[in-house]
């Protein structure tokens, strides 16, 4: 004999019931993987659009540029050498994430402040260089802060800013 109407409504509501919670949990899950996939990517080197990525470093840089130019010109100053300067094999838009990326914790950890090499008395122009805050007299000081901070010469040389001839590097033997 047939069920009732009564009696067969409870159980379709059951089993919608069943399917839109699996359909949620699906749903969740997949936006929890969507947001860790996202917090990955957003680290990742490359990333980022090219566009993006230079507008963040140009921020960097205008927002020390009033810094620097008033507490570190003329002065020695510890300079920690970023990927693109030690890899020139690296395309501009690449250079640029890997320079943002290893930025980003230099300014966290040191107070590092950005500039472009363009801007002061460099070999090469077109890099973002990271400088540590502390102006010194001589390379001798500079060099014995990136001793102290346990950074070699592959990794942090004393760097005098200036706009003209006069800007010297100075790396640790």
């Amino acid at each position: 004999m047939p069920k009732p109407a009564s009696s067969v409504h409870p159980d379709i509501n059951g089993g919608r019931l069943l399917a839109a919670m699996i359909l949620g949990v699906g749903v969740l899950v997949a936006g929890v993987w969507g947001l860790r996939a996202q917090s990955v990517a957003a680290r990742w080197p490359g990333s980022e659009e090219p566009a993006a990525v230079h507008a963040r470093l140009e921020a960097s840089v205008v927002r020390d540029h009033r810094v620097i130019e008033k507490r570190f010109v003329g002065k020695w100053v510890p300079q920690l050498l970023l990927v693109s300067e030690t890899n020139p094999d690296l395309t501009a838009s690449t250079a640029g994430a890997h320079d943002l990326a290893d930025y980003l914790p230099l300014r966290k950890k040191y107070g590092a402040l950005l500039l472009r090499s363009g801007d002061y008395d460099f070999a090469a122009s077109g890099s973002y260089v990271s400088i540590v805050p502390r102006a010194y007299r001589t390379p001798k000081q500079a060099l014995t802060w990136c001793r102290k901070a346990h950074l070699g010469p592959e990794r942090c040389v004393a760097k005098r800013l200036t706009h003209g001839s006069a800007a010297k590097t100075v790396v640790s033997r």
